[in-house]
């Protein structure tokens, strides 16, 4: 079952943890081919957001990520550790300090578990410790999904494009998730098409697990692809991606 009450402060009724494949989503072809976390969003149960909930003494949107970039930098709890290796950009230019800033100041500034009236402008690393707890409970089933996704040898298509219904079977076993995700796509003209960027699983406000609202769900038999990058820098390209 869905939970359809609202936080009064926050508007929102789930959390959707994004999991991103880099090389897939952002422009830095030299990530590690691995999923990590791209942020944890306090949500509407059909819409992303609300976002930027504090601003911290009046700073605009940009000037609130650069308050809270110094923020995590000057803050040693030890999880900044797993973020580093499990919550990292994969933007070319961006550093990881930035791109936490940006995800604490869009998202982090709503998240509210304790449903307390007013919130904070100060930093709450719990924020960043319950997406890496969440990462850490379906990175089993991400290493499931990966491995389907295994070089073929047939030349330019290094790597298969996979059915939807494929990853689909795999999330559907219970022991692995056993729950409906949501995922989004990207195109890159050097990768090629209908690549596998984002997966999106959803959390209660208690933080269970349950089913997404699908979001113009692609078809069972549409394929997804993920580009790669070997030791040696090779490009493992999908179907349709430039020699």
């Amino acid at each position: 079952l869905r939970h359809t009450s609202f936080l009064r402060s926050n508007d929102y009724g789930e959390y959707v943890l994004a999991v991103q494949w880099a090389q897939s989503a952002n422009e830095d072809n030299e990530m590690d081919r691995k999923f990590s976390i791209h942020g944890l969003w306090p949500s509407k149960i059909d819409d992303i957001g609300p976002g930027y909930c504090v601003k911290p003494n009046k700073l605009d949107e940009k000037g609130s990520e650069a308050h809270y970039s110094k923020l995590i930098k000057s803050n040693d709890d030890k999880v900044k550790r797993d973020m580093t290796n499990l919550w990292y950009t994969g933007k070319s230019g961006q550093t990881d300090l930035e791109f936490w800033g940006h995800e604490y100041a869009a998202h982090g500034t709503c998240f509210n578990p304790e449903d307390e009236d007013t919130l904070s402008a100060d930093l709450n690393m719990d924020y960043f410790k319950k997406g890496v707890e969440l990462f850490k409970q379906v990175q089993p089933t991400l290493e499931l999904i990966k491995e389907l996704f295994h070089p073929t040898g047939d030349g330019e298509d290094d790597f298969e494009a996979i059915p939807v219904r494929k990853i689909k079977k795999i999330l559907k076993q219970p022991e692995n998730w056993g729950f409906k995700v949501n995922f989004s796509t990207s195109s890159r003209s050097y990768f090629g098409d209908d690549l596998l960027a984002e997966i999106r699983f959803c959390f209660g406000l208690k933080f269970k697990a349950e089913d997404c609202l699908e979001e113009n769900p692609p078809s069972d038999e549409a394929t997804l692809c993920l580009p790669w990058f070997d030791d040696e820098m090779e490009s493992h390209m999908c179907p349709g991606g430039i020699v």
